[in-house]
């Protein structure tokens, strides 16, 4: 988590966060530092509590290819490395099979009082730091750019795997609008258009 001047940061992995910490960077709304592994706190309930999020489908999908079957040392996240899986299609059956509904729990662990989609930087972040901080909007200009072309991250599982995802998950699909989100094609997946 960072903290600083009642603003506190804690999201899951695979979540824009390090894009998130060097942004703060640059605008100076928080010191880059490496954020502890954890969630918001009790104590936190003071500031402002903010967490990322991503698309559940691109989340399993980054989870699986970079993570699993890892741990970070977080229930919430760790009980993904659970699934026992020979592959990405293994992976999303076990999930389907085991946990429906386990990325909304993990989300709603972190405690946040604010939700910032990855799949709407760098502009949602901006209006975020206009609202904290609007001595440090014009900065937003350092902003570095989220590498969002990982190869190793395609989509390379049936289509119905993605829509039994957002069924899984549709308190979160609905609640942060990511229902009608889908990749361009089951194999390329970096571009999400609405339908």
């Amino acid at each position: 988590m960072i903290s600083c001047r009642g603003f506190n940061y804690a999201a899951p992995p695979r979540t824009g966060t390090t894009w998130f910490r060097h942004a703060c960077a640059a605008t100076g709304l928080l010191p880059l530092e490496h954020s502890r592994v954890g969630v918001h706190t009790p104590h936190d309930a003071v500031g402002y509590n903010l967490t990322t999020l991503r698309h559940p489908c691109m989340w399993l999908r980054s989870y699986y290819h970079t993570i699993y079957p890892g741990k970070i040392g977080v229930e919430c996240v760790d009980k993904f490395a659970g699934i026992e899986a020979n592959d990405f299609t293994d992976f999303l059956e076990g999930y389907l099979n085991q946990m429906p509904g386990a990325i909304l729990d993990m989300f709603t662990a972190y405690g946040a009082s604010g939700y910032l989609r990855i799949e709407d930087t760098p502009g949602a972040y901006m209006e975020l730091v206009r609202s904290v901080d609007p001595s440090k909007w014009k900065a937003c200009i350092n902003v570095p750019h989220m590498n969002k072309n990982r190869k190793s991250e395609t989509w390379n599982a049936n289509e119905s795997l993605w829509d039994a995802v957002l069924e899984a998950e549709r308190t979160y699909s609905t609640e942060f609008d990511y229902w009608h989100w889908r990749p361009t094609n089951a194999r390329d997946s970096n571009t999400l258009l609405r339908r």
